[in-house]
This record gives structure tokens, C-alpha cells and sequence, in this order.
């Protein structure tokens, strides 16, 4: 399943959707679009996303390895 906002939205999909896909899919959720901040990621994982797909975030970053290294662990739910 996958849940987007679209690449360069202002906005992102809200985690209470996340959840209720969560709730009622057992599958893999994607969810991409409008995410701007590596908190944001770590945000939707924890509503129940098994990826997150990335572009504006990168494409924007001074330093994309720096970033990746402040993802952490959820650097292998994350495509690039």
C-alpha cells in the first residue's frame, strides 16, 4: 500500500491515517510526499509505515550523508 502526498508537497500524509491503514492492512505501507525533517520520518515509522520514500528532503540537504547518519536505524526503511 502505498500512501502519497506527492513529491514536493507542502503538506505530508497525517500519521492518524497512518495508523488507521496500520489497523486494518497487514501489509507493507509506503508513505511518501511533503517530509521535511528526519523527526518527521521517525514519526511516520512509528505510525506504522514500513517505508519511507524520500526526494525533496534529500535533494534540499546540505549534507545527505549527514543526514542518513541522523536516521540511524531507520536508514533501511528508507528509499532514496
Amino acid at each position: 500500500m502505498s500512501l502519497e502526498a506527492g513529491s514536493g508537497s507542502p503538506n505530508r500524509v497525517p500519521e492518524k491515517i497512518i495508523e488507521t491503514f496500520r489497523k486494518h492492512f497487514f501489509g507493507t505501507i509506503t508513505v511518501g510526499g511533503g517530509i521535511k525533517t528526519p523527526n518527521q520520518i521517525r514519526s511516520i515509522l512509528a505510525a506504522g509505515a514500513n517505508i519511507v520514500t524520500l526526494g525533496d528532503i534529500l535533494e534540499k540537504s546540505e549534507d545527505i550523508e549527514l543526514l542518513l547518519m541522523e536516521l540511524n536505524g531507520e536508514v533501511g526503511k528508507v528509499i532514496v
